[in-house]
């Protein structure tokens, strides 16, 4: 069942984060075996995750329209997500930590995709609201500082165990 994007064009940029970590965070919840599994079995998640969240959010949320991949600088990079909700209008760059590289490695790339969203936007894209979110599982790792944040978690695994695990996280609206 859809439900409404809990912010609209009169929210502050707090209460929109806030809507994309807990659509994250409720992503996560739904499904967290398979996303365990699939996040356990390293490089190429990142790909699986952006679809999977896309589809997610498009079945989940009442008029959420979402584009992937678009060249917003004029050249051949491109953004993970261009969404469009009440009003609202947003680019993003997600990035997922992969379990053979290091903490440090994975904060280097989630800060080198926030320097893209702060770079040269083409219009109507300079206008949007830009976001960078980066997801980390790794229960081993403490809280990795600076504007970085965690969020401890725990899921019902197949045969109701619990899989605790945490979520690290950077936001950044421009």
């Amino acid at each position: 069942m859809q439900r409404d994007w809990p912010a609209d064009k009169d929210s502050d940029i707090e209460t929109q984060r806030d809507a994309f970590l807990s659509a994250i965070n409720d992503w996560l919840a739904a499904d967290i075996v398979k996303i365990w599994g699939i996040y356990r079995r390293g490089a190429g998640w990142e790909k699986w995750m952006q679809t999977d969240w896309d589809y997610y959010l498009t079945q989940s949320f009442n008029g959420i329209e979402i584009e992937r991949e678009q060249m917003i600088w004029g050249d051949r990079r491109q953004v993970d997500f261009v969404i469009k909700v009440n009003g609202l209008k947003y680019i993003m760059e997600l990035k997922c930590y992969i379990q053979d590289k290091s903490l440090q490695d994975w904060r280097a790339h989630l800060d080198e995709d926030i320097g893209k969203l702060v770079g040269n936007v083409q219009s109507p894209f300079n206008t949007y609201v830009k976001f960078g979110i980066g997801i980390c599982f790794n229960v081993g790792f403490g809280d990795p500082g600076g504007n970085y944040h965690s969020k401890s978690m725990t899921a019902q695994g197949a045969g109701g165990q619990a899989i605790n695990y945490k979520v690290h996280y950077r936001t950044f609206a421009v």
